[in-house]
């Protein structure tokens, strides 16, 4: 069963999905994921966002610098590395993620909609499974393990 195209299809089409509904709301995808990594992560630096979500550094900057100035996050002193800041969310910040995080919701309702009620638990249950320890999913981590199977 060819389970990494059908996942890389959906992914496409839900990001491609978000992105316009981002578009249209004024944001740019790249600060929706940095809002989303603030939520999920509080405190998260820079180069952190930069190495998860795949973007180059300057386009962070430039929106990091962009959610700063419309107070969706702030950027404090990390007090261990003085050079370093962590990334916060502000209550405005919250409010806009958790409208994206509807629009997510609507989006998987409308793809799980021929799912019975039980068939959507077991689907959630067996990705939670899946994805129990998400760090040796890391592009890193992952790169090292092909690159080790491909030379056997």
């Amino acid at each position: 069963m060819e389970i990494g195209p059908k996942l890389f299809f959906l992914a496409r089409q839900k990001g491609t999905f978000l992105k316009q509904i981002a578009k249209d709301e004024g944001f740019k995808i790249i600060e929706v994921a940095i809002m989303f990594a603030s939520e999920h992560h509080p405190g998260v630096s820079q180069e952190e966002i930069r190495d998860k979500a795949s973007f180059d550094e300057a386009s962070i900057a430039r929106s990091l610098k962009s959610l700063e100035d419309r107070n969706l996050i702030i950027r404090k002193v990390n007090p261990e590395n003085k050079r370093l800041k962590k990334v916060f969310l502000t209550k405005q910040g919250f409010e806009i993620t958790a409208s994206f995080k509807k629009v997510l919701n609507f989006w998987d309702d409308e793809l799980l909609s021929s799912l019975t009620m039980s068939e959507r638990e077991n689907l959630g249950e067996i990705l939670d499974k899946a994805i129990i320890e998400p760090e040796r999913l890391e592009p890193d981590s992952m790169l090292s393990k092909w690159k080790e199977q491909s030379n056997e």
